[in-house]
């Protein structure tokens, strides 16, 4: 290099330039004449600062540099893009959640503003009807608002406005139809239903129901209501009511027993046994034996038989049963209220219909059937008829010889007709009601064996 030539460099990076250069080709800075730097050789006196002088060593240019596309490296672009894309996330983020906070807590203002001004209604709804607050899922209305209603009370069922007396031919219909005094929806349906019987019973052409009856008792929240319906063919059919007063529900034969903690199985078995001791209690211990005897009390204990059984509660507080005893004798089987087991408590209340004399204001002169002191049979409890003695006897004959061996020993007869013609003899003395007369335990041989002897000759003939 001749001494007398000189580098140009750029004022802004450094980089060594050419003659003829307008833009730094590193930096990208405009090239004017005032732009460019002079690097004098080694000898002058001029100061180069991009020239390093050390000791013994000769003065050496800053070596040129590889020209770059822009201003900015590409790196640093993507670098500062980065972190304006952060910068920009958090800034929407911080946004958005302030929004929320917002939206949040006007929620929450209104919520409470609702619960309030559901309080205050049902504080207000407090002081009106008595009520608690507290609401079970089982029932809008609590437990606590149940001791709002009416007491149980002595007059809880009493007669209802249907009841009456209705003069028949021979004899005087009574009619005791229960009403349930107490408020809810099950007790109105149940008195629905007990209207709609008496009317259909009242109304039968030939008054066949003689009578109409009632029993109920209270057992803890449970009140139950037996409705003895009597016929003219000495029968009584019952109709049972179970029902939580406090729940307002009709209970089921499920529901009952589990009310009194007794499950199906100990509760079937129970009736099994009651009812096997009902029926030779009424034939007999020394009539097992007996294979007639037999298949009746077969019928008797029957699964069939103890699963049609209605359970009820008397006014004792004992579960009892609506159940069928079959028979030897009159017809097939008859129905009997049978207790089967002592509960735990105690009935707070019960009652009953008034007793009825369907008997009363009875016109002997129209009745057909005889009343003479004669009997029928005069030796059937001394000796064994045959068909000679019942020749000739018309069907209604037949039946009260057969009622008569009953009558010798003081039963008493629901059927009018019946207690009509035994009331009229002077030997009669009626002094055991129907479902307590026990006829193997009273009669003797001949007039067990007459009994079935009339009952069989009634088939033959075609009477029964």
């Amino acid at each position: 290099m001749e001494g007398t030539g000189e580098n140009m460099f750029c004022s802004n990076c450094g980089c060594e330039l050419q003659d003829g250069w307008s833009v730094c080709p590193n930096c990208g800075m405009r090239i004017e004449e005032e732009g460019r730097t002079s690097q004098m050789n080694v000898g002058t006196n001029q100061y180069d600062p991009n020239s390093v002088q050390m000791q013994g060593q000769p003065l050496r240019s800053q070596p040129p540099q590889k020209p770059s596309s822009g201003g900015l490296s590409g790196w640093k672009k993507w670098l500062l893009i980065v972190v304006g894309i952060a910068v920009l996330t958090v800034i929407v983020g911080f946004v958005v959640y302030k929004v929320e906070s917002k939206l949040s807590d006007n929620r929450r203002d209104a919520d409470k503003t609702v619960e309030t001004t559901e309080a205050t209604e049902q504080e207000d709804t407090q002081v009106s009807t008595g009520q608690d607050t507290e609401v079970t899922t089982e029932s809008v209305v609590s437990e606590e608002s149940d001791d709002t209603k009416a007491p149980y009370s002595a007059d809880m069922v009493v007669d209802s406005n249907i009841s009456t007396q209705v003069q028949c031919e021979g004899y005087t219909a009574v009619y005791h139809l229960p009403h349930i005094n107490y408020e809810g929806d099950a007790c109105g349906n149940v008195n629905e239903q007990i209207e709609k019987l008496g009317k259909n019973y009242m109304n039968e052409d030939g008054n066949v129901c003689i009578g109409i009856g009632y029993k109920w008792a209270v057992y803890g929240d449970i009140l139950s209501l037996l409705v003895s319906v009597d016929f003219d063919w000495d029968a009584t059919e019952y109709t049972i009511y179970n029902i939580n007063l406090k729940k307002d529900v009709m209970l089921s034969e499920d529901d009952l027993l589990g009310a009194v903690n007794l499950d199906i199985s100990a509760y079937e078995s129970a009736v099994r046994n009651a009812l096997d001791q009902y029926f030779w209690s009424l034939y007999g211990e020394d009539n097992k034996s007996d294979e007639a005897l037999n298949e009746t009390y077969n019928q008797t204990i029957a699964d069939s038989n103890i699963k049609d059984a209605v359970p009820y509660i008397n006014k004792d507080g004992v579960l009892c049963v609506s159940a069928k005893i079959y028979s030897i004798a009159g017809a097939n089987y008859y129905y009997h209220m049978v207790e089967v087991q002592e509960l735990e408590d105690s009935c707070t209340f019960s009652g009953e219909s008034a007793e009825y004399d369907s008997n009363a204001n009875v016109d002997y002169s129209a009745n057909e059937i005889q009343t003479s002191d004669d009997y029928i049979l005069p030796n059937s409890d001394s000796e064994y008829i045959s068909d000679s003695d019942l020749d000739g006897l018309t069907a209604d004959e037949c039946r009260l010889a057969l009622n008569e061996i009953y009558a010798r020993h003081g039963r008493k007869f629901n059927d009018p007709d019946y207690r009509a013609y035994f009331n009229s003899k002077s030997w009669y003395n009626g002094t055991i009601d129907p479902d307590d007369f026990d006829d193997t335990a009273l009669f003797n041989k001949y007039e067990i064996a007459n009994r079935d002897y009339i009952i069989d000759y009634e088939k033959r003939m075609g009477y029964k």
